[in-house]
């Protein structure tokens, strides 16, 4: 299980309740879900190459492009990750 810090989480979610189109509910709607994931699965985005650093990494979510930074953490018994959302892109 991975801790997700993400401040545009709540700023999203204020969005969503304002917002009356449903495309744009759609697009935040896959945004959480992708936040949801990475909760799970943590490394489950691409590294972008051109970055060459394997914790960077990025996942599509509708539209948009969300890349984040992975840090991992070893315990004795565990590996816990920590994930920082750097950017949330719209594709065009």
């Amino acid at each position: 299980m991975a801790k997700v810090k993400v401040s545009e989480k709540a700023i999203l979610l204020k969005l969503a309740n304002i917002i009356q189109n449903q495309q744009q509910k759609k697009q935040i709607k896959a945004i959480y879900k992708r936040f949801e994931d990475l909760e799970q699965q943590p490394l489950r985005g691409r590294p972008i190459p051109e970055l060459q650093d394997e914790n960077i990494r990025h996942v599509e979510a509708g539209s948009y492009r969300i890349i984040y930074h992975v840090i991992a953490e070893y315990g004795w018994f565990y590996v816990f990750f920590t994930i920082n959302v750097i950017l949330i892109l719209m594709m065009i």
